[in-house]
C-alpha cells in the first residue's frame, strides 16, 4: 500500500487531513504518518479511510494500471480491448486476512479505464475466510471455484461449493467465504458494476 496515493485522492476531493480525522476518528497526525508511509493502517483504519473519502479500498492498494498489449480498431480513437497475461496481473494480497486478488479485467484508480464489471482470480490460504468481517457491496457476483471447497455464508445460509461449482449473490446481500480444505483454493469472482 502506498500512502501517497491516499494523499492524492484526499487532495483531488478537496479534503484536509483534519476533515478525515473527525470522519475516521483517527488524529490528523496518525493519517499524517500513514500518507508519509511512516505508518502501515490495518485494514479497519484503511476502511474507515476509504469510506471518509468515498473511495473503494482496492484504490489505495493498486499501482495504476497499463495495458500490456492493446487491440486497436483502426476506426476508432479509443482503446477498445485489453489483453493481459497471466504473469502481468495487477495483484492486490491482504495479509490480515491471507487473500491474493489479481485483476482479470481492466482497473484504474483514476477512471481512465471503465469497465462495467470487474474480475478477480482469488487465491484463498486453506482455513481462512476472504474478509475480515461479512460483505456488503452494491453490486452482484458471480463466484465460480477453480480449485477447493468453499464454505459461501449469505444471509443466514450457508452453501458448500465444490471445484466447478458457481454461485450467483444479488446486490447489497451479506456475504463472506471460507476455504474449508487444508490447501490453498482458487476462486474467479465477478462483480458488476465493479467496486474496487
Amino acid at each position: 500500500m502506498k500512502g501517497e496515493k491516499i494523499k492524492e485522492i484526499r487532495i483531488e476531493k478537496g479534503y484536509t487531513l483534519s476533515d478525515i480525522a473527525k470522519k475516521t476518528g483517527y488524529t490528523a497526525s496518525f493519517l499524517s504518518q500513514i500518507e508519509r508511509n511512516l505508518k502501515k493502517p490495518s485494514l479497519e483504519a484503511l476502511r474507515k479511510i476509504s469510506d471518509s473519502l468515498e473511495t473503494p479500498i482496492i484504490s489505495f492498494l493498486i499501482d495504476e494500471y497499463k495495458p500490456i498489449s492493446v487491440i486497436k480498431d483502426m476506426n476508432d480513437e479509443y482503446e477498445r480491448y485489453y489483453f493481459t497475461s497471466e504473469k502481468k496481473r495487477r495483484k492486490v494480497v491482504i495479509p490480515e486476512i491471507c487473500t491474493e486478488y489479481q485483476f482479470i479485467t481492466p482497473v484504474s484508480s483514476d477512471n481512465t479505464v471503465k469497465p462495467r464489471m470487474v474480475g478477480f482470480y482469488v487465491e484463498l490460504k486453506p482455513k481462512s475466510w476472504v474478509s475480515e468481517k461479512l460483505i456488503t457491496h452494491d453490486a452482484e457476483e458471480g463466484l465460480f471455484i477453480v480449485k477447493g471447497r468453499i464454505e459461501v455464508h449469505v444471509d443466514n445460509k450457508i452453501f458448500l461449493l465444490n471445484t466447478n461449482d458457481s454461485l450467483y449473490i444479488n446486490s447489497n446481500v451479506p456475504h463472506n467465504y471460507l476455504n474449508i480444505d487444508d490447501d490453498n483454493a482458487i476462486i474467479i469472482s465477478y462483480l458488476s458494476p465493479p467496486v474496487y
